[in-house]
């Protein structure tokens, strides 16, 4: 049997290691926002055969002078075109021009997209909005649904502890996206976003799973102390932990691999997630209930 709790530090150790990396790139490159929240245009066309080498089509868009712009292929003969200036007709009609100087383009293909700025700030603020209630509402539900076992440890315990895990998995995800964006260019966009928040159901399920050993074994006096069943509890789920992942991971990495360039960036935020959140549910959560254990004992002491 492992003995998570005699090592919890060493983990915490790397844990933090792993969010100061992430924060060091924040402040120094910050979020690269795509066109979803800052504004912009957005073109979609379809070459006749094989679209064009992507650094080919870079090039002829460079003579245009457009300033920033991300170019990727979607699907087997599609590529998509994003820039952060508004489209009109003269624009539009020169880009297609560039384009189709380097492949023969499928008549009738094409398809533009305008995002104002407007739109992208309702856009970040309801994004915003959306994280933060669902912080608060894992909080609650975590507290109420332990709320029966309010010792050795109050139950609101648990819903910080799963809170301090899913703040980690979030700030993983964010930094591994940091450092793509600053040397890939990848920009954070609305399927980014959506993979994050479908992180934080995982990670929570992660933590509720080893919560409810935790609460079993008190009840059936498992352990001869809380930091022993809590140890117990991590050993019991831990098979489960990583099977249900890996089967999990299994899946995405054939969207990875097969899913095509849309879907690319959503699946492999969605493993980022998954591996952070088993981590964070094992060597982060429920450690953490038996440091504020121990330090409740040493006040009452």
């Amino acid at each position: 049997m492992f003995d998570f709790i005699r090592y919890r530090k060493w983990f915490y150790l790397l844990s933090l290691a792993v969010v100061a990396v992430s924060l060091i790139g924040l402040f120094a490159w910050g979020l690269n926002w795509g066109i979803d929240f800052q504004g912009g245009s957005s073109i979609y066309v379809e070459y006749e055969a094989e679209p064009p080498a992507l650094s080919e089509l870079r090039t002829e868009l460079k003579r245009l002078d457009l300033g920033e712009v991300e170019v990727r292929t979607a699907g087997e003969r599609g590529v998509m075109i994003q820039l952060t200036e508004q489209l009109d007709d003269d624009l539009r009609n020169k880009i297609l021009d560039r384009l189709g100087q380097a492949g023969q383009l499928v008549e009738g293909s094409y398809e533009f997209e305008i995002i104002s700025a407007m739109v992208s700030r309702e856009l970040a603020d309801k994004t915003q909005q959306a994280v933060l209630v669902s912080i608060l509402v894992i909080l609650i539900y975590v507290s109420w649904a332990f709320i029966k076992i309010n010792r050795p440890v109050p139950s609101w315990q648990y819903g910080l502890t799963a809170l301090l895990a899913l703040i980690f998995d979030v700030i993983v995800m964010l930094g591994v996206f940091i450092f793509l964006g600053h040397f890939i260019g990848l920009e954070i966009n609305v399927p980014i976003i959506t993979a994050l928040l479908i992180v934080f159901g995982y990670s929570i399920n992660d933590s509720v799973v080893v919560f409810d050993r935790i609460r079993e074994n008190l009840l059936k006096g498992v352990g001869r102390d809380y930091p022993e069943t809590v140890n117990y509890a991590l050993n019991q789920s831990l098979g489960r932990a990583f099977k249900t992942s890996l089967t999990t991971i299994i899946v995405l990495l054939f969207l990875l691999f097969f899913g095509g360039a849309t879907l690319y960036f959503f699946a492999l935020a969605l493993i980022i997630g998954i591996i952070s959140g088993t981590y964070s549910s094992l060597f982060i959560a429920s450690p953490l209930l038996v440091d504020l254990y121990q330090r409740r004992l040493k006040d009452k002491g």
